[in-house]
């Protein structure tokens, strides 16, 4: 979680970014994530290439004592993200 008065300063973007280089030093292909439906967490998620699979209703307690939907679970292949990487690093050195 990032403290609401650090929020949009590319932290939680720099942390996600850090796990996926960690996953794929570890040989894991896939990541599984979960948030509270509609969040911030979730967009992020999206904007990093996150597939959205499903949604558990009333699961998590808010902040507020509420059961929410437990976000959306979203999974992103680590094998794009390698292949990505290639293109851009074939592409530096091409300038």
């Amino acid at each position: 979680m990032i403290h609401p008065d650090a929020r949009g300063l590319g932290i939680a973007k720099a942390l996600m970014q850090q796990v996926e280089i960690l996953a794929q030093g570890l040989d894991r292909r896939l990541l599984i994530l979960d948030t509270q439906t509609g969040s911030l967490a979730s967009k992020l998620y999206l904007k990093l290439g996150y597939i959205p699979v499903g949604e558990i209703p009333h699961f998590a307690l808010s902040t507020t004592g509420k059961l929410e939907s437990t976000g959306i679970f979203l999974q992103k292949h680590l094998w794009l993200i390698l292949i990505t990487s290639y293109i851009r690093m074939r592409q530096d050195l091409a300038y």
